[in-house]
């Protein structure tokens, strides 16, 4: 599974290319991360950038393009139609037709035509996938989930199923950032390296569970993940680095501490 991922940039970085991850899923394992700079200075990362050469000449294959509401414009639609590439992306209810749609609460497959002024028109598929909430969120009703997709025959509960995956690419975030070194340098090479170093501590986790916290058993692998968390392998690694530079970790006092 191929998932591509872009977050707003902040203020203060704005003024640096903007940046995409990319995350490969190979055997249903998220492990590779891929980042590259795919704009200019404030220019939005544009969707040629992803599928470049580049990616052509790793071999880098994908089942289907996961975006969030970002992307959502004729120019991306149309591009991905032009290159045959499987899309999923959240619907956003700017349009009567979409609204009734979700608010008609019933799972189904329809037929929509996004419009721009400046780009002309594009006939996209949008799946609407409904559930119970079931008490999540504190709701009780039927929430209706609605997606655009190009080139996707599957049923509503899937195409739902299989974007959720693409919030392990947040929590990915979120679990980068507690490895990043910090710095206020604004040199662009020094901020990406220490995001790559970052995202190599996460994967190098990620292969230490695959390998030693499956239990044997027929059938797929199974992590157990309560018994390796994260934040175990953090403290590790800090043990080793306290070890290896002799850093000390007690003093003398003169006095007694109470």
């Amino acid at each position: 599974m191929f998932y591509h991922n872009t977050s707003a940039t902040s203020p203060s970085l704005r003024d640096f290319p903007s940046v995409s991850q990319l995350s490969a899923n190979p055997k249903k394992r998220s492990v590779a991360r891929r980042f590259r700079v795919v704009g200019e200075k404030n220019e939005k990362a544009r969707p040629r950038g992803v599928y470049g050469t580049q990616n052509e000449r790793l071999g880098i294959r994908y089942d289907v393009l996961l975006l969030d509401r970002g992307y959502y414009s004729v120019q991306v639609f149309r591009y991905c139609k032009e290159n045959n590439i499987p899309l999923i992306m959240p619907v956003k209810r700017s349009s009567k037709k979409i609204k009734g749609w979700l608010d008609r609460k019933i799972s189904g497959k329809y037929r929509y035509k996004g419009k721009s002024y400046k780009h002309g028109s594009e006939k996209v598929d949008v799946i609407v996938d409904v559930q119970n909430a079931m008490g999540r969120h504190g709701k009780q009703e039927r929430i209706s989930y609605g997606y655009v997709c190009l080139f996707i025959d599957w049923k509503p509960r899937k195409v739902f199923q299989v974007y959720r995956k693409r919030f392990g690419i947040e929590s990915s975030y979120r679990m980068k950032n507690r490895t990043k070194a910090r710095t206020s340098s604004r040199d662009p090479k020094l901020r990406y390296f220490y995001t790559l170093v970052s995202m190599m501590v996460k994967n190098f986790w990620v292969m230490l569970k695959w390998n030693y916290f499956c239990p044997l058993r027929r059938g797929p692998k199974k992590i157990e993940t309560s018994l390796f968390r994260f934040e175990e392998f953090l403290n590790l690694i800090w043990q080793a680095f306290q070890r290896r530079f002799k850093i000390k970790r007690y003093t003398i006092t003169l006095r007694p501490v109470r």
